[in-house]
């Protein structure tokens, strides 16, 4: 009986030095995980920190696009998509859409002059079936597709340049490259960016450009404050 009490004790004894060990590890294993959750959570907070400075970043630059398409619309009287769609064939034709977007709007401000000019002018149009008469009841829209898409569909390149820079002036150079590509051509290229979502309505660019001003505005308090703060 006494051996059977020594031999229970030393198995109790066992088991808890066991237990102790495992008590150690798990120990030994808390820590570690601690160790690994403190740097991932530095490492993580880095990138969160990163990917949410991109984000406003991106959303500014969106803002600041967005303001550009607001003032080309009401400067030339065309819709947002239109602008939005000739764009992206200029893109394309590897035109600076900036230098496209130029040539438009100049081109928008001189058809109402067009019936005073006469002459060449008068002769150009006559050449592309178009007269001032007709453009002057279309919308900015329709008049700018009715142009480009008769310049692009003339088939003698001397005739179209002559027409062009007769239409555009200087501005003729940057965009003849877009006419290039033939008005089937750039109608599938504008269809193209309408399936591609790359098109933008309105209203998506109004909230953009609101966030643009908000954070305009943010900065400006920002730099008041810190003007006051050091001025201080």
């Amino acid at each position: 009986y006494e051996g059977q009490l020594k031999e229970l004790s030393n198995t109790k004894k066992d088991f808890a030095d066991r237990l102790k060990d495992v008590g150690k590890s798990l120990e030994n294993l808390g820590d570690r995980v601690g160790k690994v959750g403190k740097e991932l959570s530095m490492k993580l907070t880095t990138t969160i920190t990163a990917a949410g400075a991109g984000m406003v970043a991106l959303a500014t630059k969106a803002g600041q696009t967005a303001d550009r398409l607001l003032d080309l619309s009401d400067i030339t009287g065309m819709t947002t998509d239109s602008i939005q769609q000739w764009q992206y064939v200029a893109n394309q034709a590897g035109v600076n859409t900036e230098a496209m977007t130029s040539a438009v709007e100049g081109l928008v401000r001189k058809i109402p002059q067009l019936e005073s000019e006469g002459g060449k002018v008068t002769e150009q149009l006559n050449k592309l079936g178009l007269s001032y008469e007709y453009l002057k009841g279309l919308s900015p829209d329709e008049q700018v597709d009715a142009l480009m898409y008769s310049l692009a569909a003339m088939e003698d390149p001397l005739e179209r340049n002559a027409a062009g820079s007769q239409l555009f002036g200087g501005a003729w150079r940057d965009i003849a490259p877009m006419l290039g590509m033939g008005q089937e051509g750039i109608e599938n290229v504008r269809r193209e960016a309408e399936t591609l979502g790359l098109v933008l309505d309105r209203d998506a660019l109004e909230g953009a450009n609101e966030f643009r001003q908000e954070m305009d505005r943010m900065k400006a308090v920002l730099g008041a404050t810190a003007m006051q703060i050091g001025s201080e």
